[in-house]
């Protein structure tokens, strides 16, 4: 038997600074280094991407909500507001709790809810801050022009040459279209138009019309057409065509009178256009009462005359 022996060669030396497990080691380190720190940068900028996205989409504003509020007062419906968006509801006014709000219903936003709720209501809301709303009565800022015609009241008597409105005086009309209106047949019952005066019922043994302006009487402070009237008797104002009520110390135009004022019946004049006007009034009191009003221009006579004849 032979035995046959193995010469064992050793590896060729390798030269100095040849060692390729280490350096393939350091490669692989060096780029798994790298890759982790490429690979921090794009997973930290996706995580902030993230979370500004996540960030804006919850925002109070454009968040969404199921909503189910039913109509009622604005206090309670902000309550249950707060409740499903958590934000904080401010008032400007406490007068606008009271309001009624028709509700909200279904998926919207905080702000299209707010919109909603607070429709018809004349407020309106202003989403602010740290999750608050701030809730304020709507600035009115258009402008209403007004355009008519307005006709200057002058006072008959012509003791007040002015209108009314240059008048130093407290002056009530009662016109003849409110005269009519009220079908008056007493000059009583037409200055109960008139705020100030009270109707006395034969205090103290009076006869006629006993009037009472401002707590004073005014028996003596009755006029026709700037005349004083005298005569304790019941005046018609068949023959008025507005009364012009006074009140205040008035002597200086007046003369000698009470301090509580006049009330002067003015009387009909002539008018350049014809007409014939009547009226006829029945009672069961045995009232019979017939009232004409006939005007009649007078062209032969010259220009602007007329004739009027008013009878009872």
């Amino acid at each position: 038997m032979k035995i046959r022996k193995h010469k064992q060669t050793k590896p060729a030396p390798r030269a100095k600074g040849t060692s390729w497990p280490v350096v393939c080691r350091w490669v692989a380190m060096g780029t798994f280094v790298v890759y982790t720190a490429v690979g921090a940068k794009i997973a930290t900028a996706a995580y902030v991407a993230d979370i500004q996205i996540g960030a804006s989409v919850q925002t109070p504003g454009q968040a969404s909500y199921r909503f189910d509020i039913p109509e009622g007062s604005l206090d309670a419906v902000i309550v249950a507001f707060e409740k499903i968006t958590a934000l904080r509801v401010s008032i400007s006014n406490e007068g606008i709790r009271s309001l009624a709000s028709p509700g909200v219903t279904g998926m919207y936003t905080a702000d299209e809810a707010l919109r909603k709720l607070l429709s018809n209501t004349g407020t309106v809301h202003r989403l602010g801050e740290a999750n608050s709303v701030m809730i304020s009565l709507r600035s009115v800022a258009a402008t209403v022009e007004v355009s008519g015609q307005v006709s200057a009241l002058e006072v008959t008597s012509p003791k007040y040459s002015e209108q009314l409105r240059d008048t130093p005086q407290s002056v009530s009309v009662v016109p003849r279209q409110i005269i009519e209106q009220q079908a008056t047949t007493t000059l009583r019952d037409a200055v109960r138009n008139v705020a100030g005066i009270s109707i006395a019922a034969g205090e103290g043994g009076a006869q006629g019309d006993s009037l009472t302006i401002r707590g004073f009487t005014a028996r003596n402070d009755l006029y026709i057409d700037g005349m004083r009237d005298f005569g304790s008797y019941y005046r018609d104002p068949f023959n008025t065509q507005e009364v012009d009520v006074l009140q205040g110390p008035s002597s200086v135009t007046f003369g000698r009178g009470s301090t509580g004022g006049v009330v002067n019946q003015a009387t009909k004049s002539p008018r350049m256009n014809r007409f014939v006007a009547g009226d006829i009034d029945f009672g069961t009191d045995q009232t019979r009462r017939g009232t004409v009003d006939l005007s009649l221009p007078l062209n032969k006579l010259g220009r602007g005359a007329a004739f009027r004849l008013n009878a009872m």
